[in-house]
């Protein structure tokens, strides 16, 4: 089934329960206070935790499902730290594209964890799982574009080297759109895909001068997957995240990837 099929199908759900649908907190009267994502992020203290307060973030998109290697869900982030929220839909990047500011209702949401990394979602039926997918009949009513506030996102300068240091906050930077420079990937991992198998995802090692290295993750249902690694250096733009104590990266847009160069 082709993509536009799929969203076509997906606006019939949408009109299908439009009668479940409760307008945002500022059309009946009541405006929601804009917290920061950090502080919002600061909510979750170990264990799932149900939002109960009138509160919204504000956020720009920096990753959607444009190139399937996000499934369900979109990243955004502000000047405090970035999250993953989660959605009950596919062709999210039609509907929250790339570099749209984003305003998000949390009350009634969920925060939780995975490997680590917070998330925002509903409370989960699945106890393997500390959020839900937010139902697509409260998509709109939770997130709404904030038209004419689009724009290119910048991505934050980094180095391998600083994620190991003492001055990495990881509660800043975790979930932000990154830009490494001076990288390769690991000489075993040369001539391999982004990717393998046909399910799941794969971590390839991207190294700095310094021997330095960070893990760069990839599902296998990414429309990337199954090409070839860049074999020379260069730098890479991505997702920076965080799994089981360990950052890792999610690359967005395979066009970001610009390794060239001789490798060191």
């Amino acid at each position: 089934m082709s993509r536009w099929i799929r969203y076509i199908l997906f606006c019939m759900v949408l009109l299908s329960c439009a009668c479940d649908f409760k307008p945002p907190l500022e059309a009946r009267g009541h405006e929601p206070e804009v917290v920061s994502i950090a502080y919002l992020k600061s909510l979750y203290c170990g264990v799932p935790v149900k939002i109960r307060k009138e509160i919204s973030i504000e956020g720009r998109v920096v990753a959607n499902d444009r190139w399937s290697n996000f499934y369900r869900s979109i990243v955004v982030q502000d000047a405090t730290g970035g999250l993953e929220v989660k959605l009950e839909a596919d062709g999210l990047f039609l509907l929250f594209p790339y570099g749209e500011k984003v305003r998000i209702n949390c009350n009634g949401l969920a925060l939780g964890a995975y490997g680590g990394t917070v998330q925002l979602g509903v409370v989960s039926d699945d106890t393997a799982y500390e959020t839900g997918y937010i139902p697509v009949n409260r998509i709109f009513s939770t997130i709404k574009v904030i038209p004419g506030m689009s724009a290119e996102p910048i991505p934050v300068p980094f180095t391998i080297a600083h994620l190991y240091s003492s001055q990495f906050d990881a509660a800043r930077y975790v979930g932000r759109l990154v830009r490494l420079s001076g990288v390769q990937f690991a000489e075993s991992d040369a001539a391999l895909t982004w990717a393998e198998g046909a399910t799941g995802a794969t971590s390839r090692i991207l190294t700095d001068i310094h021997g330095n290295e960070l893990d760069v993750r990839t599902n296998a249902k990414a429309s990337f997957a199954g090409d070839l690694l860049p074999v020379g250096s260069g730098a890479i733009t991505g997702i920076l995240g965080w799994f089981n104590g360990r950052p890792q990266l999610m690359i967005y847009d395979p066009r970001e990837v610009d390794m060239d160069a001789s490798r060191f």
